[in-house]
Order: structure tokens, then C-alpha cells, then sequence
């Protein structure tokens, strides 16, 4: 049987071989439309109805062209050429009958439009397979012949049996019709045929068919159902496979969600937080700016109180300078400097008058003191040496005194600035404590609420519930949880008690301290009033200066406050420290210098 199907192959292939050398011979002709028109002798393309194309001379026609001028055509023959792809065919809607035998054709195509054609002659070509298409596109066809082509199965022709209208059926010629049973497995399969290969079909064959194929027929039929099932079984199998993989899809889905939420809350916590970690660094950095401006303050202060210190016993301003001078171009911590001899010049021209009569009041009054002034100087000089030798012969008891006038205020001062560091100290844990107890509270009041509840809902529960041992267990724990919270709540109690009573003593402290302090600073200023009033007057003579100055004295200080100066008033007073300045401004000196007033008894000796 192969051997047949060899032979065939082989005659087909020098047909075509003869075929391929007359074409080389003869030349190809293409259908153009005045060739058209000459074969049907129509004046018009689109009246032409059947079409003879087939070749019988020397030319023979390669390609379909230009058959859709002819849009009505019924009949086309195209036998004995050399064509080799069914193409451009589809335009012909009307086409009832195609003949395309001895050519080079090899596959069945472009027929899907034709849905009118009844007639196709397809013989003496290269087919090998029969589409799965043409059984269900060409319903109208009646007669098929494809003798003497390449078609090796019968299930290739078996694809043919939807089509209940074909009457006559021409397989001569393939390989497959050299198979044994052939033209009674083709009638069994196409109960419809009248005519298979010229033979017309008679009863006793088709009778015979369906008794040697049914068998067959049912074993294929059940193999195929087999296999069926056996591929439903797949895919079933693939499709729980894919609904399983498809649920894990869609918990993987929905825990990449809650991730997602989960993240974005916290993404929102980080924004919230940072904001308000921004807010708080902006308020530290004010309250930086701010402390940096206060330090710079204070050094400028501290600057001007030792610019004010080092200027202070400079000797006594002429009245000219006096006069022109109009503020203190210093300011220091007093916002004035400390020094007796120079004033400001303000005041109203309405007191002119008085001014200046009491001035020369006074200066008449100097002038008569005058004598009596330059005694008491000298008496003042010897008096300073008589103190000078004294102290030179006691510089070990004026040390320790010294010493110790100066260290017992500084030992003070750092005592009060550290009790001060701790009353701080103490009062902000005194409030943080506070703010523990108001936090305690309040979690102490919504625990007690929700025990309240939990309580409620107890009562509404059955003892045989599941819910109630779950509800009486969470009412035990939250009464715990008071429990503790109470304890807590008697321990910060306790601690704050313990805090305003430790501030009640470190305030106690710190006024003795205080007390101290101001006492040290007044006896400060009693032992250098005490010396500089034994200087001034350790001559008897000076007692008579002071009965003859205190009506100057008077009016000079009623001159400085309306702002007029007077050098030999300043002179006066330089004199006599102890009645030309207050206790109270002695009292300040010390506070701020912590050391006695020695350059004012130099100025006075000077």
C-alpha cells in the first residue's frame, strides 16, 4: 500500500514536472480585463454570467486576478493551468460551479464566502488534507471531486459528513482510496452520497457499512469519550488547582491590604508626630534665640558694671565738665553710674532763679568755711598716718577680717544659688508628679466605666453562657487593674507630699539665707562707715566743720535734686562719705561688688 502511494506521488510529481516544463515552454498569461472581455464576448464585465479560462494553448494562467470586475459570474473554468493557490475568489458571491482541475494546487482556500456553491471540481491536483471548515461554510454543495490528489486518511475525507446536501463524491485515485473497506467506511460516514467515484451506492452496501463500521465506530466513539473525560478530569483538576491558587491570590490580596492600611495609620502617626516634634523644636529654638539674647544682655550688662567699677574712683569732674556733660554715656545694671560728682542739667527755666541763689547761698557760706576746711584737712593727713601706722602694725587681724568679710557673702551667695538650682529641681518634678496623678485619674475613671459596664453586661449574661466566664474573668482583671491604680495613685500622693514639703524647707532655707545675706552686707557697710567716719574725724577741729556745714549741706542736696552741680559741695561730701550717702546705697555697693568701699576712701583722701 505504501509502495502504491509512492507510485502516485511520483506521477504527480512528473505531471507537474511536465506541467512546470511546458509553462517554461509556453510562458504565462495573466487575466486582464480586455482579456476577459475578449474570451466572453461581453461588452460588459458585469453581464458576463460563465467564464471559460481553461488553457489549451501555449499560455497558461499562474494567478487569480482580476475576477471581481465580473460580479455576477456563476460558472468559472480554469482547467489545464498552472495555478497554485486559490486566491481572490471571495468577491465571487454568485459563484455556483468552479472548475480547477490539472493544476498545482496544494491547499483548499478562499472558498469561505461561497457559501451558494454547489459544484467544485478540485481533481488532477496536490491536495494532502481536507479543511474542517468546508463542512461547515459550504452548506450548499452537492458535488466534490478530488481524484487524484494527496490525500492519505479517510478521516480527512470523514470531515465532510456535515454536509447533508453532497450527493456525489470523486476520491479516486488518493492514497487513502487504495485502503482496504475505503468506499464502505466513506458511505458509513457520509450517509448522504447517491454517487461515490461514478458507482452509484446501493442499499446492500450501505447495509454492509453500517454493519462492519458500527462496531468501529462505537469503539472510536467510546475512545474519544474516554478521552473526553480523561481531559474534563484535567481540567477540572487544573481548575481547582486555579481556584486554590486564586483564594491564596485573594488572602494574599487581603493581607497586603491590611499591611497597606496598617502602614498608611502608621505613615499618619510618623506625619502627626513629626509635626509635632517640628512644633516643639521651633518653640525650643525660640526659647534658645531668646536665651542667647538674654546672655547677650547680660554680658553687655556685665561689661558696663566692670566698665562702671574700673571708672568709679576716678577723681572729681571739673564744673566745666559737668556742665557740658549731659548723661552718662554708660549704662550699666543701675542704668546710672554710681559716682557722686557727676549730675545732669534738666531742668525748667521757671526754677532758674532759685537755683541760683540757693548756689550762691552755698558758695558764701563755702567760702567763709573755707579756713576752717584747711584745718581739717591737715588734722585729716595726720590722722591718716597715726591709721596707717596702726595698720601696719595689725595687717594679720585686718586680713582675717577681710577675708572673711569677703568670703562669708560668697560662701552665702553659692549656698542660695544652689538651694535655688534644688527649689527648681523640686518644682518641676512637683508638677510632673502632678501630671502622673491627673493621668492616673483620669485612666483610673474609664477603667472604673468600663468595669461598670462589663459589670451590666455580666448581669444580663446567663451563668451557662460561654460569654460569662470570659465577662467575670475581664471584670476581675479590671478590678485588679483599679486595685493597682490606687495603690499607684496613694504612692505619687505621698511622693508630692513629701516634695512640697521638702520645697517648704528649701524656702525656709533660702530666706534665712536671704536674711544672711542682707545682714552680712549691712554690717559690711557699718564697719566702712565706722572707719571712714574715724579718718574724717580724728581731729577735734572737724567737729566745728560739721556744725558750720549742715545748712550747706541741706541746700545742697535740694540743689542736686533739681540737678545743679556744685564741685566744692562734691569736695565736701568726698570728705565726709558717711553723711553725703545713704545707708541704703552703700547697702547696694556691696550687693553688687561684694567688697567694701575703698575707693571712695581714697577719693576722699584725695
Amino acid at each position: 500500500m505504501e509502495e502504491q502511494r509512492e507510485e502516485q506521488r511520483e506521477e504527480q510529481r512528473e505531471e507537474g514536472g511536465g506541467a512546470d516544463s511546458q509553462d517554461n515552454r509556453g510562458g504565462i498569461r495573466y487575466i486582464t480585463e480586455e482579456y476577459l472581455l475578449k474570451v466572453s464576448g461581453s461588452q460588459s464585465l458585469a453581464l458576463v454570467r460563465s467564464l471559460n479560462l481553461s488553457s489549451t494553448g501555449d499560455k497558461h494562467i499562474k494567478f487569480i486576478e482580476n475576477l471581481h470586475l465580473c460580479q455576477h459570474l456563476q460558472v468559472l473554468n480554469l482547467n489545464h493551468n498552472l495555478i497554485q493557490r486559490m486566491e481572490r475568489l471571495s468577491c465571487l458571491s454568485h459563484l455556483r460551479e468552479l472548475q480547477l482541475t490539472h493544476n498545482h494546487i496544494q491547499r483548499i482556500e478562499g472558498l469561505e464566502n461561497l457559501s451558494g456553491l454547489q459544484h467544485l471540481n478540485l481533481s488532477h491536483n496536490r491536495i494532502e488534507h481536507v479543511p474542517l471548515w468546508l463542512g461547515r461554510k459550504l452548506r450548499s454543495l452537492h458535488t466534490l471531486h478530488l481524484q487524484h490528489n494527496l490525500i492519505t486518511s479517510l478521516y480527512e475525507v470523514s470531515r465532510l459528513r456535515s454536509l447533508s446536501s453532497l450527493s456525489e463524491l470523486s476520491v479516486a485515485g488518493n492514497p487513502a482510496s487504495s485502503l482496504p473497506h475505503s468506499r464502505l467506511f466513506l458511505l458509513y460516514h457520509l450517509r448522504s452520497l447517491d454517487r461515490l467515484d461514478d458507482l452509484s451506492v446501493t442499499p446492500e452496501e450501505r447495509g454492509h457499512a453500517h454493519q462492519r463500521f458500527d462496531a468501529e465506530e462505537l469503539e472510536r466513539l467510546q475512545r474519544e469519550v474516554d478521552g473526553s473525560q480523561s481531559e474534563l478530569s484535567r481540567l477540572r483538576a487544573e481548575q481547582e488547582a486555579a481556584v486554590t491558587r486564586l483564594h491564596q491570590q485573594e488572602e494574599t490580596n487581603r493581607a497586603l491590604t491590611a499591611q497597606t492600611q496598617t502602614q498608611q495609620h502608621t505613615h499618619t502617626l510618623l506625619q502627626q508626630e513629626l509635626h509635632t516634634k517640628t512644633q516643639l523644636l521651633e518653640k525650643t529654638t525660640a526659647e534658645l534665640t531668646r536665651a542667647f539674647h538674654r546672655l547677650y544682655e547680660l554680658e553687655q550688662e556685665l561689661t558696663f558694671y566692670k566698665i562702671d567699677k574700673k571708672l568709679s574712683p576716678l577723681p572729681p569732674c571739673s564744673a566745666q565738665e559737668v556742665d557740658t556733660v549731659a548723661e552718662s554715656p554708660y549704662i550699666g545694671k543701675a542704668r546710672h553710674v554710681r559716682n557722686t560728682i557727676t549730675s545732669t542739667t534738666r531742668n525748667s527755666s521757671s526754677s532758674s532763679s532759685l537755683q541760683t541763689q540757693e548756689a550762691s547761698e552755698v558758695h558764701t557760706d563755702m567760702e567763709s568755711s573755707r579756713p576752717l576746711l584747711e584745718d581739717c584737712r591737715a588734722h585729716q593727713s595726720t590722722a591718716e598716718d597715726e591709721l596707717l601706722h596702726q595698720t601696719e602694725q595689725q595687717p594679720e587681724a585686718e586680713l582675717t577680717v577681710t577675708e572673711e568679710t569677703k568670703t562669708h557673702p560668697q560662701e552665702a551667695l553659692c549656698r542660695l544659688l544652689s538651694k535655688l538650682s534644688v527649689l527648681e529641681q523640686l518644682r518641676d518634678e512637683a508638677d510632673e508628679t502632678r501630671r502622673q496623678m491627673d493621668r492616673q485619674t483620669e485612666e483610673s475613671r474609664r477603667t472604673e466605666r468600663d468595669t461598670e459596664e462589663l459589670e451590666t453586661q455580666l448581669l444580663t449574661l446567663d451563668t451557662s453562657d460561654p460569654q460569662h466566664a470570659h465577662v467575670t474573668s475581664q471584670v476581675s482583671g479590671g478590678r485588679q487593674l483599679l486595685d493597682r491604680m490606687s495603690r499607684r495613685q496613694s504612692e505619687l500622693e505621698g511622693r508630692l507630699d513629701d516634695m512640697l514639703s521638702r520645697i517648704a524647707m528649701e524656702t525656709q532655707e533660702i530666706k534665712e539665707l536671704e536674711q544672711q545675706l542682707t545682714d552680712g552686707a549691712f554690717n559690711l557697710w557699718s564697719q566702712t562707715g565706722h572707719v571712714l567716719q574715724h579718718r574724717a574725724w580724728a581731729d577735734g577741729g572737724a567737729v566745728q566743720l560739721k556744725n558750720v556745714l549742715p545748712g550747706a549741706a541741706g541746700r545742697s542736696s535740694r540743689t542736686g535734686a533739681h540737678g545743679q552741680p556744685s564741685s566744692e559741695l562734691c569736695a565736701g561730701t568726698a570728705l565726709c562719705p558717711s553723711d553725703a550717702e545713704e545707708p541704703g546705697a552703700l547697702e547696694e555697693e556691696a550687693d553688687r561688688e561684694g567688697e567694701s568701699p575703698a575707693p571712695q576712701t581714697q577719693q576722699g583722701r584725695s
